[in-house]
């Protein structure tokens, strides 16, 4: 995981010095690898596996908790990325226990991977504004935010502050991005 991270970030900033041909062939390799073999392959196989490895009483809680937080950095540096379309288009679909693990995470009493987990939401939202061809994460984030309303009122009610401005965060950008779709949908996010 930490190898994909480190790959995708600097794709990102472009820090690979290498002779132009080179780099677009680097790049059209990760292009092509993305959604099966990163996304489908790994992202979504250690989410999928995570539930079990959770049940296993042999397995050190703290390892695990550091291996979600990897797998939801590493995603986050991912998404990022300027990959084809077809790797965006179809990750709801694709890889469904890797948003529902996502989501989880914003019940973590662990402070990194809530806040990584915000990171990847934030990304996904402002990301499904971009094209209209990411239409399913649109939905299916609207969707998970609204459902929301529960953790923000516990929230609040316990004075946890800083918690209370991670999902801040993730209200302004979805505000920001998807206004006049939640205001036309008569969302029930509108209510938060």
């Amino acid at each position: 995981l930490q190898v994909l991270k480190y790959m995708a970030n600097d794709c990102d900033n472009e820090s690979i010095v290498v002779e132009d041909s080179r780099r677009q062939t680097y790049y059209g390799r990760l292009d092509e690898a993305a959604r099966e073999k990163i996304f489908k392959g790994i992202f979504e196989q250690w989410a999928q596996n995570l539930p079990a490895l959770q049940a296993n009483p042999a397995i050190d809680k703290t390892k695990l908790l550091r291996l979600r937080n990897r797998i939801l950095d590493t995603f986050e540096s991912w998404i990022r990325l300027a990959l084809p379309d077809e790797v965006f288009e179809n990750l709801v679909n694709d890889c469904p226990h890797l948003i529902e693990m996502l989501f989880a995470e914003l019940d973590s009493e662990e402070d990194d991977n809530l806040t990584t987990a915000v990171n990847c939401i934030v990304e996904l939202i402002s990301l499904s504004q971009k094209r209209d061809r990411y239409g399913a994460i649109k939905q299916t984030v609207i969707s998970k935010v609204g459902d929301l309303q529960g953790h923000v009122q516990r929230v609040v009610a316990s004075g946890d502050f800083e918690r209370a401005d991670q999902f801040a965060e993730i209200f302004v950008e979805l505000a920001r991005s998807h206004m006049s779709q939640i205001v036309d949908d008569g969302s029930a996010i509108v209510d938060i």
